[in-house]
């Protein structure tokens, strides 16, 4: 008897009738507490517990349910000053509030009061309340961090409060690809006029390498070293202004002070089209990729397409000239057709950069798009090999920047501004980058990667100005001429074993000369003679 009434006690106080406050009933009244209902009830629960799923019960992980933030996406900084600022608000309100109930009690200085901070700790400051303008959470769980952008705060100071991982993780991933310190090889260049405007350097695609030195031009065979010279005229006071290769490697147009368009032919060596349609010397020259279409830029500001076509009837050439109305003010000193063939780009020395679209209804009654960004002559032009819509500039002294621009908008899709005059742009085949040479105080060359325009690398070795740039066939190796009357070979966009390979299948690969044999031939020639 006395078990089962402990079982009922037991049984009673397991049932939501429960009540602490309840008054004691006898044990006949308890038995009557368990009821159907109960019953039922408890069977329920115990439904619920046993036949929870799994899913439910391995929903916590074994590490624990503790909810830890990125402190990647938070400004820690911020939350320490909320916090902080927080707190002084208080005590000022408990001193106001103390000096009202005791007037005549004096008033002790703190030490640390806000006039003795520091000029730094102040800025430091303002940049915290300038970014509290934004949030005024202490916590901020978004995907991405904000980045900081204040110009009216002086940087030196927000630098010595804050670390950006992402750009030195960004460093350090340039960093692993090597760029050359100095050049592989150095040539003598003699009578290299120190002209800014001039363009007298290009690289054929057959691996010859051209030069204007004076009034004649010299070409170097890069794979054995050979070097042959042509003189444009009979005059001394005639000198090259501008040279280019076609597209097949077997023209060379060439223009002169005396505004002359020479078409060389290199199988023969002898000049198959002279054309005298400018008024003054032509100081840049472009190959339409197609090769019937020559276009030049002159000192007077015009820009003429020469239309070149080859008669089946004799091994001679007509052709068409066709001046091009509102180009440049002043004279045209960049020249250049896109990959395609779709966009012709010029740029002047009054600071224009003018586009042609021949997708366009009437593309040579006016320039697409006259983009007037820069502030000084823009001479360096360059068309992106994988991107052909894209078109990097680059200004003189006065501007000192480089630009990307899309074509067919003519929007600037990306902007640097660099330490010296820019004379030259070329975009590597193999990397998202583009090189740049320049002119004092470093007379160097430099490496940018793209999008983010992020120096790579730079390379220096030049006494003077550099004046040229132009790059070999495969898009390894960059050449340039500057005012020290030198032409140097730089090794800047190197291929990996994969690709050398194939390209040496392609025999796209240029060799560059260096032996003994060929050193000697030409400093007995006296031209572009090997230093080192």
């Amino acid at each position: 008897m006395t078990s089962v009434t402990s079982k009922t006690t037991i049984d009673s106080l397991k049932s939501p009738m429960f009540s602490s406050s309840a008054t004691a009933t006898p044990t006949s009244a308890r038995r009557r507490i368990k009821t159907p209902a109960t019953a039922t009830a408890k069977a329920a629960a115990l439904s619920f517990i046993t036949n929870t799923p799994s899913k439910r019960i391995n929903a916590t992980p074994a590490a624990g349910d503790r909810f830890v933030p990125s402190r990647a996406t938070n400004n820690i900084d911020f939350s320490a000053h909320k916090l902080r600022l927080s707190l002084k608000k208080k005590k000022k309100a408990a001193s106001r509030d103390a000096a009202i109930a005791t007037p005549s009690a004096p008033q002790t200085p703190n030490a640390n009061t806000p006039g003795e901070e520091s000029a730094a700790s102040a800025t430091y400051h303002q940049l915290l309340a300038i970014e509290g303008c934004r949030t005024n959470r202490i916590l901020n769980f978004s995907q991405t961090p904000s980045r900081k952008n204040h110009p009216n705060v002086n940087d030196q100071y927000w630098s010595s409060y804050s670390t950006s991982l992402t750009s030195s993780a960004k460093r350090s991933a340039h960093s692993r690809r090597k760029v050359p310190r100095a050049a592989d090889k150095v040539l003598d260049a003699p009578n290299l006029i120190n002209d800014y405007y001039l363009n007298v350097l290009d690289w054929s695609p057959t691996n010859l390498l051209a030069i204007g030195l004076g009034g004649s031009i010299y070409v170097l065979d890069v794979g054995t070293g050979e070097v042959g010279e042509f003189s444009v005229s009979d005059s001394a006071s005639v000198y090259v202004s501008s040279l280019q290769w076609s597209r097949s490697g077997q023209h060379l147009a060439v223009g002169t002070s005396d505004c002359e368009v020479q078409l060389w032919d290199m199988n023969v060596g002898k000049i198959s089209v002279s054309v005298q349609s400018h008024d003054s010397r032509v100081s840049c020259l472009s190959w339409h990729p197609s090769g019937n279409v020559l276009s030049s830029g002159s000192q007077s500001g015009q820009v003429h397409n020469l239309d070149l076509r080859g008669s089946s009837s004799s091994s001679s050439m007509r052709f068409e000239v066709q001046a091009l109305p509102r180009s440049h003010g002043m004279e045209v000193c960049g020249l250049s057709w896109s990959p395609t063939g779709r966009f012709l780009a010029s740029g002047g020395n009054d600071n224009v950069v003018n586009i042609w679209d021949t997708y366009s209804r009437d593309p040579w009654s006016a320039p697409a798009h006259t983009l007037t960004d820069h502030l000084a002559a823009v001479k360096a032009l360059s068309w992106c090999p994988w991107q052909p819509s894209l078109l990097a500039t680059g200004g003189g002294t006065a501007d000192k920047s480089i630009r990307v621009w899309n074509a067919c908008s003519g929007k600037c899709e990306a902007s640097v501004i660099t330490t010296s005059q820019i004379s030259g742009l070329r975009w590597s085949k193999q990397y998202r980058e583009l090189v740049s040479c320049h002119g004092s105080p470093k007379n160097h060359l430099a490496i940018w990667s793209y999008p983010s325009l992020s120096r790579v690398g730079e390379m220096s070795g030049h006494e003077g100005r550099v004046l040229h740039m132009t790059t070999s066939p495969d898009g390894q190796t960059v050449a340039t001429a500057g005012a020290d009357e030198t032409l140097r070979l730089w090794n800047c966009f190197p291929l990996d074993k994969k690709q050398q390979r194939l390209q040496q299948q392609r025999g796209e690969l240029s060799l560059v000369a260096g032996n003994s044999s060929s050193t000697s031939s030409l400093t007995e020639k006296g031209l572009l003679r090997f230093i080192r």
